[in-house]
């Protein structure tokens, strides 16, 4: 049976990435009421907390023992980017394009062959697409949305959700470490960003935020308390 911590943390990323995935719009005003009425930034807003609402996904299960989790983790991903394209028009730089339908073909081989390939592939995948999201935001935002200008809300509301995604991208890297102490760096990512986002009176939606500080102190409590040989940790990323 997993770990309690192992139970919280899928608890809240399951939660969490169904609220922004199935409910991008209202999650929107929530943390950005100013958008009401803005055509564009409501657009931006809501394309990028289904993005939100995936990699929140893809951490979830990414809890998944072995190469399956990276697996299922490159399916999510890739299924939100197909949405985005086929439903919405909206098509990523072609470079990320290929990254992510690369990973999941190379994750895929990966279960097949009990490989660790695309564990690595997928955790270098993440480190530079969190480098490009937190260092120039601007760059892959005007990519999937010309219209932007500088000052704009839309162009406001897209930098911060850019990076939101970022610190997502952050936690894959830092689940990489195996068990109770990969996860609780990983809360630690979102929550640093969530810190930093209050300064700015953003935030996610109470309950959202309520149950990532009581999953950030579980995993740090899980790390501290649980032996660390357990058998459903000691897997985690193998």
């Amino acid at each position: 049976m997993a770990p309690l911590s192992t139970n919280v943390f899928m608890g809240y990323t399951l939660l969490s990435g169904l609220a922004f995935l199935c409910m991008p719009g209202k999650q929107t005003l929530e943390v950005f009421p100013a958008t009401q009425g803005d055509e564009l930034a409501t657009l931006v807003g809501t394309v990028y907390c289904e993005v939100i609402g995936a990699f929140s996904l893809m951490l979830c299960v990414n809890c998944c023992p072995g190469p399956m989790g990276y697996l299922l983790s490159a399916v999510v991903w890739c299924g939100v980017m197909s949405k985005h394209m086929l439903v919405n028009g909206l098509f990523p730089p072609p470079p990320v394009i290929a990254m992510g339908f690369g990973t999941l073909a190379i994750c895929g081989y990966s279960v097949a062959a009990n490989s660790k390939i695309g564990k690595w592939v997928f955790l270098l995948v993440q480190a530079l697409n969190a480098f490009v999201f937190l260092s120039d935001p601007k760059t892959p935002l005007t990519d999937s949305f010309p219209d932007l200008k500088d000052g704009s809300l839309a162009m406001t509301v897209g930098i911060r959700c850019m990076e939101v995604v970022g610190a997502q991208m952050i936690s894959f890297v830092l689940m990489g470490c195996p068990g109770a102490l990969g996860r609780a760096m990983a809360m630690s990512s979102v929550a640093v960003l969530v810190a930093y986002h209050r300064t700015l009176d953003l935030g996610p939606p109470l309950p959202v935020l309520v149950m990532l500080v009581f999953t950030f102190l579980v995993q740090w409590y899980g790390y501290f308390t649980e032996p660390k040989s357990a058998p459903a940790d000691s897997k985690k990323s193998q």
